[in-house]
């Protein structure tokens, strides 16, 4: 959006908050998941969400997307990763513990206990927030896809367009969080994953055992690759050092900022903002601040 002014990745992620804002009010309602709001920590939040937005521009992608681009060959992200669990592990379980653990909990703010959500602060129930936004949104998506010949949907052409990829993209985070729960988990996320892995490989004693995060990091990365391999697009990729170094750097802030400030891209954009949290999307909005300004410092 910055560098190009093209809306068409924001416009797919907003329908896939609203399909979820939809989804995850209908499973709760319906007593199918438990909605577990990440928490709000005033200074924790924009300090971890700026940093992770800075690492993912200096890596050239969040934790997902270097996840899947790792398994399409390209051996800088194949780096991003190795520094997001670093990052992650030295701030969440390490020497950068102690000032994670003080700062998020010197500035923490609950509402009766609990991580506030607009829903709590406004003391409306979720679909009195839904409803209006599903509307505006319809409305605004009729007035831009009027004249478009949905007759033209291909499934297995080379891209597809926004409102089929956000729909299809707010179905599947909707069915993840009580798939989740049936594993054991609480919230979405990969960054337990790589800290997972990387003190098993290093063979580090920090209590962690293959659990379903490991589970997930492994098999999007085999999904990447088998998809990779059947397009015929899979390569080994190295790129200059300079940029190797530069992913590696980047994928330790995302890994420091993603557990300062409670959460990656996905985490808080994806899943927290439509649980109405008021932590992921002060969060959202400094990693979206960090990922502009790193992007018009380099490129501009």
């Amino acid at each position: 959006m910055l560098l190009f002014g093209d809306r068409t990745i924001a416009k797919a992620i907003w329908i896939a908050i609203v399909v979820e804002m939809i989804g995850f009010a209908a499973l709760a309602d319906a007593g199918l998941f438990t909605p577990y709001p990440r928490g709000l920590y005033w200074a924790a939040n924009p300090i971890g969400g700026f940093i992770f937005g800075v690492g993912m521009v200096l890596a050239g992608g969040c934790v997902s997307g270097s996840t899947y681009r790792a398994g399409e060959g390209m051996v800088g992200s194949m780096l991003a990763l190795a520094g997001i669990g670093f990052g992650a592990t030295i701030t969440l379980s390490l020497w950068l513990a102690p000032f994670n653990n003080a700062l998020q909990k010197t500035t923490e703010i609950t509402l009766a206990g609990q991580a506030p959500t607009l829903t709590s602060i406004l003391g409306l129930n979720h679909w009195a927030i839904i409803v209006p936004v599903v509307l505006v949104t319809v409305i605004l998506a009729w007035r831009s896809l009027r004249n478009t010949d949905f007759r033209s949907l291909s499934l297995f052409g080379r891209g597809w367009p926004w409102w089929f990829s956000g729909v299809l993209l707010g179905l599947v985070a909707t069915a993840s969080y009580p798939a989740l729960e049936l594993a054991g988990g609480t919230y979405p996320g990969f960054l337990g994953g790589y800290v997972g892995l990387l003190t098993t490989l290093a063979g580090m004693n920090l209590g962690y055992s293959f659990h379903w995060e490991m589970g997930l990091v492994l098999g999007a990365i085999v999904g990447a690759t088998l998809a990779a391999v059947l397009a015929r697009e899979w390569k080994l990729r190295i790129p200059r050092r300079r940029l190797l170094v530069q992913s590696l750097l980047g994928g330790i802030a995302m890994g420091f900022g993603s557990i300062i400030g409670d959460g990656c891209n996905i985490a808080t954009i994806l899943i927290g903002v439509p649980l109405f949290s008021i932590g992921s999307i002060l969060a959202g909005a400094f990693t979206i601040l960090g990922c502009w300004t790193a992007a018009y410092i380099m490129f501009r």
